[in-house]
């Protein structure tokens, strides 16, 4: 090439091993490319294009932190850099400080208002903060470009427009047909409107969205289609969460299994509650090696295959056990109701009301104070240190499901937020009470009565994004109803 030709007569040339690196970061030669703008930067520590050009290519390897200080360097020699302001505000973004991401976008768009890859990643912060008004006022400027209309489709979707935000996402990947993050997008909005055939299908590209962090498991057999096993070996595996491989194990009854065999691969803290399965032959940690097999597949892929609607396993009660043969405790009628609450699951959209699952432990006062009534802390993971006084502490450690199970057969009731703590409580034919975000996820249906996957369940959600006082209020209402 030309550059090594130059880089080899004039080694000292910082020019030159910066455009290098700019060539190779376009040919996909990320550690090569790195290696160039990490000798520019040497030879010219102050020149800011080349800093932030040494930012790029650590962000390309994925080192962020080395990439934010790049950025904050080259904006440190040229305040006003609007490519330096545009990437350091979307890595910031990415990494979940929203609030400091919309202020470096909203300079990067002064400089620079006709740039729209800035105004897309203005727009998606806005989406980040619960913002959605004010992202599709910026969206509705841009060019029709996949990018763009996957972004309206989320600013649509966070406003429980699943009909709107269908239709972006559709004309997304008109734009763009290998799109995997609209197709998946598309998939979560046709779920929401009782399209599952449509949904499972769409749902299968989240294997090729990056976005969403999934770990493909290479596994060395055929991808199982819905075939009677006969006497084949059927590895079945959990991918997401563990309120995802709880709701999805019920479709393992399905399997048309005759002589088979049956492996469930799952989370370490799944695999002492899911060891009862009667259908499983065998239960193990998806954290240890996994054994050979005729036949893989995914649970949440189960759908897809067995009961697309729901139809057969949605009136499923209770489905799992804590242990063989365990029932609930009698409870003497003039005891406290005990009630378990859970008031956090994983720390994610925490700047968006409309998103944002987690709840303040405090809400639970009101409730603790009427007669009768004794709560017990059901939370687990880092939240469970926000317990306040007037919840009192579990009976037992929760360091895995089955003692979580055993806990909450142990009381009376369940109130707790979207987490796995709902789709444990329901799986386990609990009566429980789900409080839910303004945009509750698909499974809930509308979320206010009944839960179309658990009978045992009811919800109650938002009226308006981040109105937990008001779920709180119509909960506290229903309980001294059924008090009095």
């Amino acid at each position: 090439m030309l550059y090594e030709q130059l880089i080899a007569e004039y080694p000292g040339h910082a020019a030159a091993h910066h455009n290098y690196g700019m060539v190779l970061r376009k040919l996909g030669r990320a550690d090569d490319a790195l290696r160039q703008a990490e000798t520019a930067h040497q030879l010219a520590p102050d020149h800011p294009t080349i800093v932030f050009s040494l930012g790029l290519c650590q962000e390309n390897i994925g080192n962020t932190d080395k990439a934010e200080t790049h950025y904050r360097q080259a904006l440190a020699l040229r305040p006003e850099y609007p490519a330096a302001l545009n990437n350091l505000g979307r890595l910031l973004d990415l990494r979940d400080r929203p609030n400091d991401a919309v202020e470096l976008l909203e300079a990067a768009r002064a400089h620079a208002p006709e740039d729209e890859d800035i105004a897309l990643n203005l727009a998606n912060t806005l989406l980040s903060l619960g913002r959605p008004d004010e992202s599709l006022v910026v969206l509705q400027k841009l060019s029709e470009s996949a990018p763009s209309l996957n972004a309206t489709g989320i600013a649509y979707y966070v406003q429980r427009d699943w009909a709107t935000s269908s239709l972006y996402f559709q004309k997304a990947l008109k734009a763009d047909p290998a799109f995997a993050g609209a197709h998946e997008n598309l998939a979560l909005s046709l779920l929401h409107e009782d399209k599952f055939a449509e949904g499972w299908e769409e749902y299968e590209w989240r294997w090729q969205n990056a976005g969403n962090h999934l770990t493909d498991r290479q596994i060395d057999a055929s991808a199982w289609e819905g075939e009677v096993l006969g006497d084949k070996h059927l590895l079945l595996h959990a991918e997401q969460g563990f309120g995802d491989t709880i709701q999805f194990i019920r479709f393992g009854a399905l399997i048309p299994k005759e002589d088979g065999q049956i492996t469930l691969a799952v989370q370490e803290q799944l695999v002492s509650l899911l060891s009862h399965v009667p259908w499983a032959d065998r239960v193990i940690s998806l954290d240890g090696p996994v054994p050979a097999a005729d036949y893989h597949m995914s649970l949440a892929s189960l759908p897809r295959l067995l009961d697309p609607s729901g139809v057969s396993v949605k009136t499923m009660d209770a489905y799992l056990q804590a242990s063989e043969g365990q029932t609930e405790e009698s409870i003497p009628s003039n005891d406290p109701i005990r009630i378990g609450v859970c008031w956090a699951g994983r720390d994610r959209h925490l700047y968006d009301p409309s998103r944002n699952r987690s709840c303040p432990a405090s809400l639970f006062e009101e409730l603790a104070h009427l007669p009768s009534i004794k709560l017990t802390s059901l939370q687990t993971g880092p939240h469970a240190a926000e317990r306040p006084d007037f919840i009192a502490p579990n009976s037992r450690p929760l360091d895995d499901f089955q003692h979580s199970a055993e806990e909450i057969l142990d009381i009376d009731f369940v109130i707790t937020v979207d987490t796995a703590i709902a789709h444990l409580c329901g799986a386990l034919g609990k009566p429980g009470l789900v409080l839910l975000n303004f945009a509750a996820d698909w499974r809930w249906g509308e979320g206010n009565g009944p839960a179309p996957w658990y009978p045992s369940l009811v919800l109650i959600r938002q009226d308006a994004p981040g109105d937990w006082e008001g779920v709180f209020g119509r909960m506290v209402a229903q309980f001294r109803d059924k008090l009095s």
